[in-house]
């Protein structure tokens, strides 16, 4: 009896062996990487602006050359406050970024504020209580520097600044027991006004809101220089030249004439702080 003759095919694997894409990674297709809520540049601003202020008070606290000598001044480095306005515009730009793609719809209001709390009273308070025990203990007596504007300690500064509203007093009190903290208060009383300015953000549009605030922060900067400069309310324009930016990037379009305004803006601005630095009006 002849044997069966070998089959030449080759053998069909089986079905319940075979390699899935979903159970060999270099098979499967890859993963779009899940966009971030972060933006490298804006972590780099703020990181330049808070060195260059820790650059100033570096450079006239000391040594008291704030007042010392002019030549300094006029190469930058009695500036700082200006970098406080690149924290507000950064600050506008990141609030009104999620509002932008939710056609201005803040949400809860109540929320809005608990966030904003949980982020800036910790180390806020933290920073005071380590202040008061500073003065108390080793500065409560006056030192022939900047830093004697922090002294004296007292009941009223100190419930001022809980309450942050040490930047609204008269003229001399709102550097008092730590005087970078009127940063902190004018960007806590910004976001008080938040609410209402989303409001005019949805009705009158972007553009109204970012010169309805410069206008309004400049005339009031204007109407209470005298009687309280520290309350800084210009940066109201500041923070709206933020949230014009973050909207501009969701829902607008970027021209050439927008870019060129953009440009002139900022040189105009420069020449407009030297020259009033020079005469006196740095803080206008």
């Amino acid at each position: 009896m002849t044997p069966p003759t070998p089959s030449t095919n080759p053998p069909m694997p089986d079905p319940s062996h075979a390699i899935s894409p979903s159970t060999n990674p270099a098979l499967s297709t890859p993963k779009s990487p899940t966009p971030s809520s972060r933006f490298a540049y804006i972590d780099g601003i703020r990181a330049l602006a808070a060195l260059f202020v820790v650059l100033c008070h570096a450079w006239y606290e000391p040594t008291n050359g704030y007042y010392k000598t002019r030549l300094f001044n006029h190469l930058g480095l009695s500036y700082g406050p200006i970098a406080v306005a690149v924290f507000i515009v950064v600050s506008g730009f990141c609030l009104t970024l999620p509002l932008a793609k939710r056609d201005g719809d803040l949400g809860s209001v109540l929320e809005f504020f608990r966030r904003r709390a949980r982020r800036i009273l910790p180390p806020y308070y933290a920073c005071i209580i380590l202040s008061c025990i500073f003065i108390l203990t080793l500065a409560n007596k006056p030192t022939g520097t900047v830093w004697d504007i922090c002294l004296p300690l007292n009941g009223t500064t100190f419930l001022q600044h809980v309450l942050l509203i040490h930047n609204l007093v008269p003229a001399g009190s709102g550097g008092s027991i730590n005087y970078p903290l009127w940063s902190i208060a004018v960007e806590a009383q910004i976001y008080l006004l938040f609410p209402l300015i989303t409001i005019l953000l949805q009705k009158r549009g972007w553009k109204v809101t970012m010169w309805g605030l410069v206008a309004l922060g400049l005339a009031a900067q204007v109407a209470l220089y005298r009687i309280a400069p520290d309350t800084r309310v210009w940066y109201l324009g500041c923070f709206g030249f933020g949230m014009a930016a973050a909207w501009q990037s969701v829902r607008g379009k970027t021209t050439p004439l927008w870019t060129k305004m953009g440009l002139w803006l900022g040189v105009l601005s420069l020449l407009a702080l030297v020259l009033g630095g020079r005469n006196g009006y740095g803080t206008l």
